[in-house]
This record gives C-alpha cells, structure tokens and sequence, in this order.
C-alpha cells in the first residue's frame, strides 16, 4: 500500500520520464525496455509492451508469480526474491518472471514483485527528476506526513523494497490512514489525486472475470484497487450464493459484524492500517501474529462499541465466505497435523539447502538493530536475546530456536556471525537439522541506508 501511495504522489506532484507525464496509463516498457523474461520469452513483447504502471497498481500485470511465505516455499516466487537470488535486484527478479500469454488486466495475482518494480519505476523517474533516489519515499510522503522515523529498506542495487521492509511507528501507521480517510488532503495541500482514495475503496475489476477464481479470492480476501483489502460482498454470474435482494454472489463479505465500507491494508504477521469513513475512525496495529486477519473484525467492532455511543455490531449476515470453512474439531485438527508432516520435513530441507534459512535470520537481525544504530545500546549480556525479540523471523525458525546457538557480535567490523544447531521435535519423533544455519554472517556499512548481505 506504501508503494502504491508513492505512485499517487508521484503523480499528483506532476512528474515526468522522458518527456512523459506520468500516469497510470503509463507503459512500463518507457522504464525498462527490455527486461529479462523477453530475453527468454520473446514471443511475449507484445504482452509486455501492454502493461501499465495502473496493472502493476492492481496487481494485474500478468505476471507468473507465487506470493507464498510459509506453506509451499519450495515453489514461492517471493521468498528466492527477498532472500536468494533476486536478492541483489529486486526489480530486475521479477521483471524475469514469465508472462501469462493472456497479457495484462486478466487476471488478480497479488505480487510483491509488482511492488518492487513499482519501486524500480519510481528510482528511474525521482532520478531523473534530479530527486535523490535514496530520498523519494521520505520527500514525496514521509516529511509531509511528519513520519520522522519512517524507513523503507534497499536492495543490493539500491533500489527500495516495496513489499516488506517498511518500517513506521503504530502512531505513523495511523496518519498513514488519516491521509486516506482525509481524500487524499493533508493540511490542506492535495498528496493524492482527486479520486485515488475513492479507488481504493473499489475492488480490482479482475475478480470479476473469471480467470480470477474465487479459491484465490478466498485464500487471500477481497482487494482494492490501490493494495487495500475491503470488507464488501463479490458480485458475479457465477456466485453460488444469492444475497437478500436475489443477486448472485461469488464471495460475500469476510467480516459481517464489521462496517461494509472498512478497508484496510494488513502487513505481513500483523501490521493493520483499518479505516472506517462512516465512522470517522482509523484503527493502527503492530503485532507478530500468523492469525492476525481474525483479529481485525474484532479489533473494529470493539474500537467502535468504546468510540461510538450506542454502537452495536451488524447482525450476521446468513452467508458465510468460502476462507472460514467448517470448525475442525480437535481430532480433525491433529489427523490434518499428521498429514502435514512429510510438507514441513519438505520446508526445512529447502530451507536448509538453499541457504533460506541462514539469508533470512541474517537479514532480520541487521534490520533490527545495526540499521537502526540500536546496537550500541544493548547490554553484552542481552545482545543474543534482544536480536531475536527485535528480528521479526518466520515463526517456524523462532519456534526451532533452542539454547544450542553460538552468536558473536563484532562491534569494530560491523558483523554478526551465528551458527546454529537444533533440534526439531515433531510429533513423537525427532530429526536433527544438521547446522540448520551453518554460519551466517552479515558485513554492514556505517551508511544505515545499506542492509547486510550474507557472506
């Protein structure tokens, strides 16, 4: 949503590329001509020359991408980008992605990789424009928004990474919304265009083709045109389901309780920019949390009944959306468990092999406290905890942290080494991750705008 909104500020402040205007109608060809993927599909120019900054802004590029995190790694796109190859140029990864013969504005594909193309776009056109590459995100919207300790991190090109890694207080989440709920005007001065935040209460007209499948809907809820989630019914001929006024419905709203015109951006594990316009109410959350979406129904209702006098709840709506599924009961759930077990031994292996791990645990801990300049200010005797309670690591590695870790902070040289061995109990049996981690190190620069790489 971040790099969504810098999108917006970029166009309401009249920027220009070659000449150009920029708008959302613009070509992503006039920024990168020639990227990757033609180089090994070259029968998908005419695809690529099709797609527009507003495709990458509604997640309708075309692009062949898998946004998994925690189940599936072995075939996730985004995780080889942040940790692994693409490391080093996070547009350019994605940009070598293979390209539906479709072409754009098929079909919903949520993509961290459209966002940091979006960031790759955003550095040719603030550069070009004689803006410091290494200062947009904080000219365009963090001095106006007086977000004094606002970040957003670099990949190793230098480019900023639009999809994770933006780092804000709960306090500057919530002037975040504030904008939003304000149309886009803050203190008086315009940042969006006109009808940027009306967008974002629209959902992405892909989910209504039907290329957009409501299973994908279910696992991921209903978005919005400018990277929110909306808490609205789907409309579509092919719903199974029909409203109280007979219209068919694909998807009905996830949060009945909740207003229908609450949207929200939700980061990764937890961070929740909810807002309520018929209510004049901006909710912010900061967490670590793998369940967070049900929190947000009723975080919002009971923020509401506290606010608002004589406040009650929606009365539940008889149509339940597809994500809830039937309750498991406590059998279930553990034979699920069991079954799952030769997918976890998967993950780890993965992990394990392809150095995921190790790249993963290297880049948190860097985030967390050298980047931050916060290391100094920890005691020797509570470095190793207070690197893993700021980290922000995948919950599985936490839960496979035990006593058994070497850590080494080399205050001059600017680097953190750990080695790691664990043991991973599952079920009745065990199995050793053999130096899970075998060594990770993490050379920093005294420039907090540069992260760490792994050596």
């Amino acid at each position: 949503m971040i790099t969504a909104t810098l999108i917006g500020r970029t166009i309401q402040d009249g920027y220009s590329y070659h000449g150009q205007p920029v708008t959302l109608d613009t070509k992503l060809s006039l920024f990168f001509p020639n990227p990757g993927l033609l180089g090994r599909h070259p029968d998908r120019r005419e695809q690529y020359e099709r797609i527009t900054l507003g495709h990458l802004v509604e997640m309708s590029a075309g692009f062949d991408w898998r946004e998994f995190y925690d189940d599936d790694m072995s075939n996730s796109s985004f995780l080889p980008m942040l940790y692994l190859k693409g490391h080093g140029d996070m547009p350019s990864f994605a940009l070598s992605q293979k390209l539906s013969s479709q072409g754009p504005g098929e079909q919903w594909n949520y993509s961290g990789g459209n966002a940091n193309i979006m960031m790759g776009v955003l550095r040719k056109i603030h550069g070009e424009s004689g803006v410091d590459a290494n200062e947009f995100p904080k000219k365009l919207l963090f001095d106006e928004l007086g977000l004094e300790g606002a970040r957003v991190e670099q990949d190793g090109s230098g480019n900023f990474v639009g999809s994770p890694y933006v780092y804000m207080t709960t306090r500057d989440m919530a002037k975040v919304g504030q904008l939003y709920l304000q149309g886009g005007i803050w203190n008086g001065k315009r940042l969006l265009p006109e009808r940027w935040t009306d967008e974002a209460q629209e959902l992405v007209p892909t989910v209504f083709k039907k290329s957009t499948t409501v299973d994908y809907i279910a696992k991921l809820g209903a978005p919005s045109r400018r990277i929110f989630w909306l808490n609205r019914d789907i409309h579509r001929d092919d719903g199974k389901l029909r409203d109280e006024n007979g219209e068919k419905v694909l998807y009905p709203r996830e949060m009945p309780e909740a207003p229908g015109d609450l949207y929200f951006a939700a980061g990764h594990y937890g961070q929740v920019i909810a807002i309520v316009p018929s209510q004049n109410l901006i909710i912010a959350r900061t967490g670590y949390d793998t369940k967070y979406w049900d929190h947000i129904q009723p975080l919002t209702v009971k923020a509401l009944s506290c606010l608002v006098d004589g406040y009650k709840p929606n009365p539940v709506k008889t149509l339940v959306p597809p994500s809830a599924g039937p309750k498991k009961s406590t059998l279930r759930s553990m034979f699920d468990f069991v079954r799952s077990i030769p997918d976890i031994l998967t993950t780890l292996n993965y992990s394990r092999v392809t150095g995921l791990a190790a790249s993963s645990i290297a880049k948190e801990m860097c985030s967390f406290s050298y980047v931050s300049g916060a290391a100094a200010t920890i005691p020797e005797r509570r470095r190793k905890e207070a690197y893993f309670e700021r980290s922000g690591m995948p919950s599985f590695a936490l839960s496979m942290m035990t006593g058994d870790l070497e850590f080494d902070v080399d205050d001059a040289q600017k680097r953190i080494s750990v080695r790691q061995y664990t043991k991973v109990s599952i079920a009745r049996g065990s199995m050793t991750v053999k130096k899970l981690v075998r060594e990770v190190r993490a050379e920093l620069s005294s420039d907090p705008r540069i992260g760490c790489r792994l050596l």
